[in-house]
């Protein structure tokens, strides 16, 4: 068992409250996404009474064993009451208030994508009312990018900047200063390679699975795409890219894609060819639940890449994957299920 402290902050008054009464504890992290967390706790505790929560402005800090490990903004609250009454409390990562802003007109020319991406967060913090309390950190340097945004949402751009060939990746690490929400990073490439623990299931292995299942669809499937950029009527700018090799072997699969932000024939050609490489293929995603013997909380990060080995029926999976969610549930006595959301490396 862990021990967890939910607090609530004002991070503009600084005043926290500690809710040591909290029940079906959740939270998560996301590779390139905001995370979440939820928690319930009863409608009569008068830590409620007290202290008032701001919808998009009162933080929600998570500790386990003292150590700050999750932080956001409440976004939503449900009350209700039959024989008891409960609240139950949303929040969600700092990115997320990014996807809410809007990015009226600006160009870019030959700059570094994460220069562009904080170049977005910078402006609208520039608005009157529009600061977030985000400050840039580190920026590893990626590529140059040419972007036109025109009332676009702040946080979709940036994700579709992480999307593209040589695409970064990035995180808000937070801050627990007044008036301060977090820090905004972006990296070549988030994670490392773990080498000191393989995750396991089936006969004869050590089994920190718990339980695993996996899905693949053809619907993220294609080997031709139409990629639709800038303009509009005859005057929009498209690409096209095909596979075929594939569309002779098993049959066309067409897409389609909007991409209005990209202005450059040269920009949307490479979009389309990496539309092409990442989804000419199923592409499997694994859900793995943890044995809650498996004691290796935070040994592993989103972005990591793991070994993981499978052997069950006719599935036979001894390969490297990478960590794009950790979803976390914790019990009212303070036990752990972890999931991992995993898939190979493209």
């Amino acid at each position: 068992m862990s021990e967890y402290k939910y607090i609530l902050w004002d991070y503009r008054t600084g005043q926290k409250e500690i809710f040591p009464e909290v029940l079906n504890r959740q939270y998560s992290y996301q590779l390139n996404r905001a995370g979440k967390a939820s928690f319930t706790v009863p409608i009569t505790a008068e830590r409620l009474q007290r202290f008032d929560i701001y919808l998009g402005v009162t933080r929600l800090l998570i500790y386990r064993e003292n150590t700050l490990i999750w932080a956001g903004v409440v976004w939503e609250i449900q009350e209700g009451a039959s024989e008891d009454g409960d609240v139950t409390i949303q929040c969600t990562e700092i990115f997320h208030i990014l996807s809410e802003k809007r990015y009226t007109s600006n160009s870019y020319t030959s700059t570094d994508a994460g220069q562009i991406a904080w170049g977005l967060i910078n402006t609208t913090q520039g608005l009157t009312g529009g600061d977030l309390g985000l400050t840039q950190g580190a920026i590893q340097t990626t590529q140059n990018r040419d972007r036109t945004y025109f009332d676009e949402s702040i946080g979709e751009k940036i994700i579709q900047l992480t999307e593209v060939i040589n695409g970064f990746d990035f995180l808000i690490t937070p801050s627990i200063k007044i008036n301060t929400l977090g820090v905004f990073n972006v990296y070549v490439k988030r994670g490392s390679t773990i080498t000191d623990f393989r995750l396991e299931y089936g006969e004869g292995l050590k089994n920190n699975i718990q339980s695993w299942s996996r899905k693949k669809t053809v619907s993220d499937i294609f080997n031709s795409i139409i990629v639709e950029g800038e303009g509009v009527g005859e005057t929009i700018l498209t690409s096209t890219a095909t596979d075929n090799a594939l569309i002779t072997s098993v049959g066309l699969l067409e897409g389609r894609k909007q991409e209005k932000s990209i202005s450059e024939q040269a920009t949307l050609d490479q979009k389309a060819d990496e539309y092409i490489r990442v989804h000419k293929t199923e592409q499997p995603i694994y859900d793995i639940t943890l044995n809650n013997a498996f004691n290796d909380f935070g040994k592993y990060d989103v972005g990591d890449i793991v070994p993981i080995r499978i052997k069950y029926g006719y599935v036979d999976i001894n390969t490297t994957m990478r960590i794009y969610g950790i979803d976390v549930r914790v019990s009212d006595a303070g036990e752990e299920s972890i999931k991992l959301t995993i898939s190979p490396i493209i």
